[in-house]
């Protein structure tokens, strides 16, 4: 009630006000054991990314959260406002790195039954779980939240390049095999990581989730400055 109005004119006027609500950001952190890979590894890239994002949302007022996951939830930061809090965030970040296996529909799943104030939801993983990662969106975008998913791979996941007698090794389960990698094999490795990331891809796109694919062999500004300008996180 506009008190000094009534005073003049004897009449009751009501002010109206728009606050603006702050929005609340939650990173979830895949750091399973594929997470230590590569050259930077997709570990460190995704926690530069998730570093600079809850800069970005704190000194804009919003509230940010952090959650590392592996094969289950490792740890959760509550979401914070202010960019005093931004001291914790690097220490939640460095606190956790990779270890254990991936279950990425699991966590994302406990993560959305448990979080108290939906918002918008930044996923940073390579998404190297047999099982998928669709029920763990599905259950995010069920409780409503904004999804941004990250997806992190490794410049030579993207683009291999080794061919003769390999050993490879599954850094998750801990298995090792020898073979032989030719051109027909580079070949169809480079096929079969296309439609992996072309599936992920069309379902995001299908449910209105905004993917973004990063290259950690891309420089982190550069990186940054595609994302944003692609309309990652605000739009």
């Amino acid at each position: 009630m506009d008190w000094s109005v009534y005073g003049r004119l004897d009449k009751l006027f009501i002010k109206l006000f728009h606050a603006e609500k702050g929005q609340t950001a939650h990173i979830l952190l895949d750091m399973s054991l594929s997470m230590g890979a590569g050259n930077p590894s997709k570990g460190i890239t995704a926690k530069k990314i998730a570093a600079a994002i809850s800069y970005i949302c704190l000194a804009n007022l919003d509230k940010t959260g952090l959650m590392a996951f592996n094969d289950k939830i490792m740890a959760v930061k509550t979401p914070v406002r202010g960019k005093k809090q931004y001291p914790e965030v690097l220490k939640f970040l460095l606190t956790h790195n990779p270890c254990e296996q991936t279950n990425v529909n699991g966590c994302l799943a406990q993560y959305a039954s448990i979080c108290k104030n939906p918002g918008i939801a930044i996923i940073l993983s390579d998404l190297f779980d047999p099982k998928g990662c669709e029920d763990g969106l599905k259950a995010l975008a069920y409780r409503n939240f904004d999804i941004n998913l990250v997806h992190v791979l490794d410049h030579e996941e993207l683009f291999w390049s080794k061919t003769g007698h390999l050993l490879l090794h599954e850094t998750e389960t801990g298995d090792s095999k020898v073979t032989f990698v030719n051109k027909q094999v580079l070949a169809l490795y480079r096929k079969k990581m296309d439609a992996f990331i072309s599936k992920i891809k069309n379902y995001c796109s299908h449910y209105g989730i905004n993917y973004f694919l990063c290259d950690t062999r891309v420089p982190f500004e550069d990186l940054l400055t595609n994302y944003f300008s692609k309309g990652g996180l605000f739009r």
